[in-house]
């Protein structure tokens, strides 16, 4: 079942590109709000520009013609499909443990709707592989969820000069993500090269997964060493859902 609750969270982001990954300590999920996304309209950093809005002109409640970035500033959202987590925990003896998970799933938003990207992470930390203390990069591809990578990890190219980057974070306790993304909108009028670009962040409420769990133990009397002493494999899907961000940036 699909989840169109929109769901708000936040950390600012006070740039036009979202912060490189990094290892952190252990996040807390950030809270969901009612509200609706915190906007913030600025001149583009680059002062060569000539886009077809200013920041002093600009207001999101300008009739915009439908398309990027009328849905952009208003109704956009996030949905997550695709949503698989596994992860295994071995004991090839009593005191010699190996451990690993990996999360992976699609992500597309209504503003651009032909660019899908894919996120992707493993973790081998030794007590909770996701609880929010990492930033991953995603790839972007376009047409197909699973077709060639334009461009590198983490980054697209959409027009002469611009980026589009997507990142995640996500805590395994609650089932939630958290999105950074950048992009850009061509279809303002003006000069071709104009566009407006846009920087967002949000989190999803928790989700109810679909998991099954393994495992086997040998019992300490019959093991000998080569065998495995134990093991276990979780295995868990999300239905798809959609979420919205709660900080929006615009650069015109």
């Amino acid at each position: 079942m699909t989840n169109k609750t929109s769901n708000r969270s936040g950390l600012l982001l006070t740039g036009l590109f979202l912060l490189l990954s990094r290892s952190v300590a252990a996040s807390p999920v950030p809270a969901s709000s009612a509200s609706g996304p915190v906007v913030s309209i600025q001149q583009s950093p680059n002062s060569n520009s000539n886009h077809a809005m200013t920041a002093s002109s600009f207001s999101t409640n300008d009739n915009l013609p439908a398309g990027c970035t009328n849905t952009s500033l208003h109704g956009f959202q996030w949905t997550v499909s695709d949503f698989h987590y596994s992860s295994s925990l071995t004991y090839t003896t009593p005191s010699h443990r190996i451990n690993g998970a990996t999360v992976r799933f699609n992500l597309t938003s209504n503003a651009l709707p032909e660019l899908n990207v894919f996120c992707d992470a493993y973790s081998s930390d030794f007590s909770d592989p996701f609880y929010g203390q990492r930033v991953y990069d995603c790839t972007t591809v376009v047409n197909s969820t699973l077709g060639a990578s334009v461009g590198g990890k983490g980054e697209r190219v959409l027009a002469e000069g611009g980026q589009s980057r997507t990142q995640f974070r996500y805590w395994k306790s609650s089932q939630s993500v958290e999105v950074r993304q950048t992009w850009e909108c061509d279809d303002l009028e003006g000069p071709a090269a104009n566009m407006a670009i846009f920087s967002a962040n949000g989190t999803s409420a928790a989700q109810t997964p679909n998991c099954t769990f393994e495992e086997h133990q040998t019992p300490p009397a019959e093991w000998k060493n080569g065998d495995t002493y134990y093991w276990n494999v979780q295995a868990c899907t999300l239905s798809e859902f959609s979420f919205a961000p709660s900080e929006l940036q615009v650069f015109a």
